[in-house]
């Protein structure tokens, strides 16, 4: 019994699976996964029992690759008031393929096993955004100038950036994240905090309408290079630092 509890397991999770089937390719963005498979967000669900290929960038150097067929779909207006989207089993992974995948699980669930206390603790703020510290170079452009600076922490609704310079609270920006060698991932961006004299002086910005891709392409990258997770919040939150 627990080992199918283990793995009928799912846990909330947004990143970018590509679709590959006979007609062509598609990329769509994960609501949760688990050890058997995944469940992806969409409205347009391919056909049922249908052999596809996945592929799963699970961090900037690891790509995940199996076979999969999608088992169920969810469509809007669902009573449970679930999101719409499409559940895709996995199918005949090798023993390799499958331990790769479960190490990922794994280290997933135990990212979500927080102590009773720090649950209850946090309970007032909906789980929904972590920022994770992390130090990136952002080239930073106002309709006037251009700026270089460095992050202090990011996460999938703004970013704490590091420098002296004074913003007015709601400057639009144009936001360049830099990474070795890399292409740019370009956001846009409003000032929701200056803070020059602070101990640790910056801009908070909140990001404006990110590209899902993007935005978990800086999460992973910042995941990758350092595990710092501050805080959740639900939305850009210019009071916590």
């Amino acid at each position: 019994m627990a080992g199918e509890q283990r793995r009928d397991a799912r846990f909330p999770l947004q990143v970018a699976v590509t679709l590959i089937q006979r007609d062509g390719q598609i990329t769509l963005i994960t609501e949760d996964v688990g050890y058997r498979g995944v469940f992806l967000r969409t409205d347009s669900p391919p056909r049922m029992r249908q052999l596809m290929t996945l592929r799963i960038q699970l961090s900037p150097d690891e790509l995940f690759t199996c076979h999969g067929m999608a088992v169920h779909f969810v469509g809007p207006g669902d009573p449970t008031r679930r999101v719409p989207g499409v559940g895709v089993q996995f199918y005949a992974l090798d023993d390799g393929t499958r331990r790769k995948w479960n190490a990922f699980v794994e280290r997933l669930q135990a990212r979500h096993a927080a102590p009773p206390h720090a649950q209850t603790r946090r309970e007032p703020i909906a789980r929904k955004s972590v920022r994770v510290a992390a130090r990136f170079v952002v080239r930073v452009r106002t309709a006037h100038d251009l700026h270089t600076f460095t992050t202090r922490d990011v996460s999938r609704a703004g970013m704490f950036l590091r420098t002296t310079e004074r913003f007015e609270e709601g400057t639009a920006l144009l936001l360049e994240v830099v990474h070795e060698n890399r292409p740019p991932l370009r956001f846009e961006a409003v000032v929701r905090r200056c803070t020059p004299d602070a101990k640790t002086p910056g801009i908070g910005v909140e990001l404006r309408q990110p590209d899902p891709l993007t935005i978990e392409a800086l999460i992973s990258l910042a995941e990758t290079n350092q595990h710092d997770k501050r805080e959740f919040v639900t939305e850009y939150d210019p009071q916590l630092e």
